[in-house]
């Protein structure tokens, strides 16, 4: 089940992206997207864990605009493994999927900024944790 915490923030995105246009939807997904790639790749842990919940609360925003109850979408709803990998093996992925995963993290950065104000605390470590990823497959 989601938190309360994540309720309330995909609810206040929810409100947001009543208004927005079928663009901004999908880079909303695209974020949703590259945070479970990314603990698909490293794996779900105490380090991911802000990528999880930023996944639980966008995919709930799904749920709620296709008219559904998003109670009970949790993190175990990613299908990812609960395992922790360096974020350094990001830097093994082939140069097409770098290249992938940075253009997403410039969508997701984008996205971050908007959202801030809304969970200001969970931003920050995403933020922060994208940093991380852009240093890793920088190269």
């Amino acid at each position: 089940m989601a938190s309360q915490r994540l309720l309330m923030f995909a609810a206040m995105i929810f409100q947001e992206a009543a208004t927005w246009p079928e663009e901004k939807l999908e880079k909303l997904e695209c974020c949703r997207e590259w945070c479970r790639n990314i603990c698909l790749k490293i794996g779900l842990s105490l380090t991911t864990c802000c990528l999880a919940d930023f996944w639980v609360a966008m995919t709930c925003v799904q749920v709620m605009i296709a008219g559904l109850d998003p109670a009970d979408i949790n993190e175990s709803s990613m299908g990812v493994q609960a395992f922790a990998a360096p974020i350094s093996d990001l830097s093994k992925m082939n140069p097409y999927e770098k290249l992938h995963y940075k253009k997403c993290l410039l969508t997701v950065e984008e996205m971050l900024s908007l959202l801030e104000p809304m969970e200001p605390n969970l931003i920050s470590q995403i933020q922060a944790f994208a940093q991380e990823v852009g240093e890793a497959i920088a190269n």
